[in-house]
């Protein structure tokens, strides 16, 4: 398995793992098994649009990400369909409200937008397999 890149969002310290965006998407589709496309030679820090996410698909998977993945994969994450299937179902909303949290700008509504983004990744993370 190739290793992760120096600018790897699931690095500790990195530059994509420092920006917040970036290092919570990531824990969200490895904790959900959605994948997380590499950003390795594509300037992601300034743009957020379509043309970034396919540049980013051409790329690849994230090795981080597939790291990560084969990590709980081992333990048996994915091991009950059921479960696994509600994950990535559960992965992909909360990436659709973390996008909502970052262009809103009530106040509240971004408070209640943050606890469900909290309470999606507790519950994504609850229970590990024995």
């Amino acid at each position: 398995m190739r290793e992760p890149c120096d600018t790897c969002a699931l690095r500790e310290g990195a530059a994509a793992n420092k920006e917040p965006y970036n290092a919570l998407r990531a824990l969200i589709c490895v904790l959900s098994g959605r994948p997380f496309w590499c950003h390795h030679g594509i300037e992601w820090q300034h743009r957020d649009d379509l043309l970034t996410r396919q540049e980013c698909r051409t790329v690849g998977t994230c090795a981080g990400w597939r790291r990560e993945v084969a990590k709980r994969k081992a333990r048996g994450w994915f091991r009950d369909v059921t479960r696994a299937r509600v994950r990535a179902w559960m992965g992909e909303y909360l990436l659709i409200v973390i996008d909502k949290y970052v262009a809103e700008s009530d106040r509240r509504e971004k408070k209640r937008l943050l606890a469900v983004i909290r309470d999606g990744i507790e519950r994504l993370g609850a229970k590990e397999p024995a």
